[in-house]
């Protein structure tokens, strides 16, 4: 049993501890004169004296690397090593062949030429967690303070705002490195294995000093290193270093006071108030000029005035007040400097304005819908943009220029005379393949047309001439048959086009319905009936006279679907028939709008 222990011990013991480098500490060690003695005195490769570094560790065999600048050379001492550095070198890294690495510690304080530092190193304590797979477990660790940074085998990794971390890793040893400014660092070895244990607790132990500020002026801002703290008196914990303290109020001249804190120290700063104060240079214009001013309720002159030092006016924030019979009284919060020249002020005139129309329309002031007319509003002299809409007429935009002796505008709309929805009836005369007199029934919705149109022919009758077979083969007698149209109904639907005020295009397309009817002289047939229907494209030009009234010319070209057999028994008998259901016309009429 005994030898079995002792086996397990020794191995343990070969085990390389990688990554067991943390920094305790680092400072300026500000009476050891060893880096500019002269047996003890370094210089670097510019042949400028070198900075020394005290490492403390009771550990031997550790390498240094500064990057670019270098080492300028390495002394092993008893519980210590002196590392030679040039100046202006910012980070170092740290080696060991057991231990491990420490990657790229930064200074947090300026390395200068001859001077003498001291490093203090920390091996941290191998701690076991359990893992429950044989390949992967997670690690969990809880920091305190929670905005330190956490290094696991090297690498920096995301932590919660609380200061928890947990990670999924394979089973093994995983180096971590714990760093908070302020704060000892702690480094050590986590050995994860399969079982899954309670997480990792770390708190680092402090090294903030305390910072009790106070200043006998309960409004004065009390700055450190130009953050603003508080007002009056500060209490808190920082980084042990130098600070600039500053106690500021406007228009007084601020105190300062420098201290460099050390670790775990508390000390009590007692701030000198403000009290030298600081006079402003001012000048005011106005226009029109002549206008009282007064800043914080106290009278300074009439514009244009210049405020002097002698007045006493401290910098910093003020009420300024203009006042001009006649005018309306300005008021600013303006900021006094040393030496302030204000833009010189426009004084105003407000005035009540009345604004009209007929008929009454929305209307808009500078872009800006403020209601109908009639509207009344309080103005201030000058040149205002109104715009005036409403539905069926045009719309009104002017410039106008309000003044007190001339405030109110009236103004009227002009009638739409094209308008997007409305209704006509007209009548029309068609010219072309066949002359009819139309009457024209329509109207506009959101610019889709649609109308209907009846017409009268004029002079549309056919004659035509046939001999009725008899029952023995003979021509039979000679017989008379009268063809006419009686009228044509058609429908359109279209969609109007506006150009300008006046014109407006509407294209259209529709049926035609002809009705055709035959009758003999002499009562051989009883009448006969039947209709053609015929595919129309249109064009409608129209020409806006009046509001309620249109000239209409419309081009047109009909074509028929089909035809029976009495159309194809008596069409090319009958040349002019045709025409009446297909070709091309010309519609010229005028329509009245509602």
């Amino acid at each position: 049993m005994r030898k079995t222990l002792f086996l397990t011990l020794l191995f343990f013991s070969m085990i390389p501890l990688h990554g067991q480098i943390a920094v305790e500490s680092f400072r300026l060690l500000e009476n050891d004169l060893t880096a500019i003695t002269s047996e003890t005195q370094e210089t670097d490769q510019n042949n400028e004296v070198a900075a020394l570094i005290k490492v403390v560790t009771t550990q031997q065999g550790f390498t240094f690397d500064g990057g670019m600048l270098g080492i300028v050379k390495t002394v092993q001492k008893p519980a210590e090593i002196w590392v030679y550095v040039p100046k202006k070198l910012q980070k170092i890294t740290i080696a060991h062949p057991e231990l491990g690495i420490l990657r790229d510690y930064y200074f947090q304080i300026p390395i200068e030429s001859g001077r003498t530092y001291e490093l203090k190193l920390v091996s941290g304590q191998v701690i076991t967690t359990v893992k429950k797979t044989s390949t992967t477990q997670y690690l969990t660790i809880k920091v305190t303070p929670p905005n330190a940074a956490i290094y696991l085998d090297g690498e920096l990794q995301a932590m919660s705002s609380e200061g928890e971390f947990y990670k999924l890793v394979t089973i093994g040893r995983h180096t971590y490195r714990v760093e908070a400014i302020g704060y000892k660092s702690q480094a050590g070895i986590i050995e994860v294995k399969s079982e899954k244990t309670d997480p990792l607790v770390i708190e680092l132990q402090s090294q903030m000093a305390t910072l009790m500020l106070n200043c006998g002026d309960e409004e004065a801002e009390i700055i450190v290193n130009d953050v603003v703290r508080g007002k009056g008196s500060w209490t808190g914990q920082v980084p042990a270093g130098p600070y600039v303290i500053e106690a500021r109020h406007v228009g007084y001249v601020s105190t300062f006071e420098e201290v460099t804190v050390e670790e775990l120290e508390e000390r009590h700063v007692t701030l000198n108030a403000p009290s030298a104060p600081v006079y402003s240079t001012l000048r005011v214009e106005s226009n029109p000029m002549g206008a009282s001013v007064l800043i914080d309720g106290k009278t300074y002159g009439v514009t244009p005035c210049l405020i002097d030092e002698s007045a006493k006016l401290l910098v910093g924030s003020h009420e300024l007040k203009l006042i001009l019979e006649n005018y309306d009284i300005y008021t600013d919060t303006i900021d006094a400097e040393e030496e302030t020249t204000l833009p010189t002020i426009q004084l105003s005139q407000s005035f009540t304005s009345v604004i009209t129309s007929k008929p009454n329309a929305e209307l808009f002031i500078d872009g800006k819908s403020v209601g109908e007319t009639p509207y009344t509003g309080i103005f201030l002299l000058g040149d205002y943009r109104m715009k005036l809409t409403c539905e069926g007429y045009e719309p009104l935009e002017k410039t106008v220029h309000l003044t007190p002796t001339n405030p109110n505008q009236a103004f009227k709309l002009q009638r739409k005379l094209l308008r997007s929805n409305t209704f006509y009836v007209g009548t029309e005369a068609s010219f072309g393949s066949m002359t009819t007199i139309n009457a024209v029934l329509g109207g506009y919705f959101h610019s889709i047309n649609a109308e209907v149109c009846f017409g009268y022919p004029i002079g549309a009758t056919e004659t035509a001439y046939f001999n009725y077979p008899q029952a023995d083969g003979n021509a039979g007698e000679y017989h008379t048959l009268n063809i006419s149209t009686p009228f044509q109904i058609e429908g359109l639907v279209g969609y109007g086009l506006t150009f300008g005020k006046r014109f407006r295009l509407t294209p259209c397309v529709g049926v035609r319905n002809t009705p055709i009817k035959g009758k003999t002289t002499d009562g051989l047939w009883a009448e006969q009936e039947t209709y053609v229907l015929s595919g129309i494209g249109m064009l409608k030009v129209e020409f806006a006279v009046l509001p309620i009234l249109s000239l209409v010319v419309s081009p047109e070209f009909a074509a028929p679907f089909g035809k029976d057999a009495f159309i194809n028994t008596f069409e090319p008998v009958c040349p002019t028939m045709a025409k009446w259901y297909g070709g091309f016309n010309i519609n010229a009429g005028i329509h009245f709008n509602f």
